[in-house]
């Protein structure tokens, strides 16, 4: 009786040492896979921080306004709707000029006040086409500036005639 007592108790231990190191090694898998999750994310943020965005130039169509940008970074630049694109411009407003000072909102339909990307993506190296939907079209021959801020932390401006 003795014997079977000490053998019942011995495979108990030996049962439980086991699940206690598959456990341990299961969570340790979990923390390895977790942590490398971590390191690429602030990679993948590192480099969006280090993107630099350029307006490389505009052309005005009636109310649309192109903005062509480059992404001269790493990483494609994507979420578009935490972008902010400010547009200071003398507007034809029946004729006369209006000064117009807005903050335009992304949208895939865009309509007054609003803008999206034609291309999807800032790919790196790649030249993007935002189009800017104003209210009124600009006053010929007038100064403009167009502000594009990225939620990655690069900004651009462009100043020149509309």
């Amino acid at each position: 009786m003795g014997v079977s007592n000490v053998m019942a108790f011995s495979l108990t231990m030996f049962v439980g040492l086991a699940t206690f190191g598959f456990l341990l090694l299961a969570i340790t898998n979990v923390v390895s896979v977790v942590e490398h999750a971590e390191s690429s994310r602030q990679d993948l943020y590192i480099n969006q921080l280090n993107s630099r965005i350029y307006i490389t130039s505009t052309s005005v169509s009636g109310t649309y306004l192109y903005v062509f940008v480059t992404n001269n970074g790493s990483v494609p630049l994507w979420e578009f709707n935490h972008f902010a694109v400010l547009v200071q411009y003398c507007a034809n407003v029946s004729g006369k000029p209006v000064l117009s000072l807005s903050l335009y909102n992304f949208s895939s339909n865009p309509v007054a006040y609003q803008w999206t990307s034609l291309d999807g993506l800032l790919e790196p190296g790649g030249i993007g086409k935002l189009e800017i939907v104003l209210p009124y079209p600009p006053y010929q021959g007038t100064a403009g500036i167009v502000i594009l801020s990225s939620n990655y932390g690069s900004s651009a401006v462009w100043r020149g005639i509309l």
